[in-house]
């Protein structure tokens, strides 16, 4: 009984472990200055709106990074939606043909697949 108390405390504890590393890892880095002349850069500057009338004062900040893009060119291209399985089908309704009279049948009044209504002359 006390060895299943010991693993749940102990899977409990590296789930926590597990979890406050990958929070820790995943959490955005603060900006450093560079220097004691850089200015502070704020979410105004670093988008590229500057608080001043002059437009250039946030790309020449020191230390600042240029925002990272990726392009590429589009392309058409035809997509299928095809699937392939291996099964056997049954019918839910099917019939059975039986002559009520002997003799030759010398003409089918159907078509497979085509339905026929109650009372239709099928041979």
């Amino acid at each position: 009984m006390a060895s299943k108390a010991i693993y749940i405390v102990m899977v409990a504890t590296g789930i926590a472990a597990a979890s406050g590393a990958a929070w820790w890892l995943q959490k955005p880095q603060p900006n450093a200055t560079v220097g004691s002349n850089s200015a502070a850069v704020t979410p105004a500057t670093q988008s590229g709106v500057s608080n001043n009338s002059s437009a250039g004062s946030a790309s020449n900040a020191p230390g600042a990074k240029p925002p990272s893009v990726e392009a590429s060119k589009v392309e058409l291209t035809k997509l299928s939606d095809d699937t392939q399985a291996v099964g056997s089908l049954r019918s839910r309704r099917g019939v059975v043909l039986r002559p009520e009279v002997s003799g030759r049948i010398t003409q089918l009044n159907f078509t497979d697949g085509q339905r026929v209504t109650k009372g239709q002359v099928l041979v």
